[in-house]
């Protein structure tokens, strides 16, 4: 939330399981991520979710979207800032969640079984990239390259990118 008392919506999480490992200094924590981890950790998260309701996060339609602990955001003597809003996307995935723990993983059991899902299903389980390398590229790989309109060919900038697999 800025000085205006708008918030701003963006990515949140775990800094160390991010493939861009920039460290954050905010502290914001979401219902729906405690809805997730219903599939790993049921009563954890159910008890995430009453702790939740008990500081007020339930609104109308739901839980609010997040509690911002951000002490440079936070007006004293709160703890948290309740960010009041709602995301549609947010809320179904928390639906799915409980439907899943209820239903013995019936909506994954038939995304799964979906052919073009399941064509595809190998790449879910393929480590992503930690850094891209650059290496320099010979002149004879890149001679016949011709560069981009408007920027610079390979040969020009002497790069190409390489991704590091391991």
């Amino acid at each position: 939330m800025n000085a205006d008392g708008h918030n701003h919506y963006q990515a949140f999480g775990v800094p160390g399981l991010a493939i861009n490992e920039e460290k954050s200094l905010d502290l914001v924590v979401s219902p729906y991520s405690t809805y997730l981890g219903l599939l790993v950790d049921v009563r954890g998260s159910i008890e995430n979710i009453r702790r939740m309701k008990d500081l007020g996060w339930l609104g109308t339609y739901g839980f609010y979207e997040a509690g911002d602990f951000t002490s440079s955001r936070v007006k004293s003597p709160s703890k948290f800032e309740i960010v009041r809003c709602w995301l549609a996307h947010h809320q179904g995935m928390s639906l799915m969640a409980v439907a899943n723990v209820l239903c013995n993983s019936s909506s994954q059991r038939r995304f799964h079984a979906e052919p073009m899902v399941a064509a595809t299903e190998r790449l879910l389980h393929e480590k992503a990239p930690r850094v891209v390398e650059l290496e320099l590229a010979s002149n004879a790989e890149n001679s016949s390259a011709a560069p981009p309109e408007g920027g610079l060919s390979q040969e020009e900038w002497g790069a190409q990118a390489k991704l590091n697999a391991a």
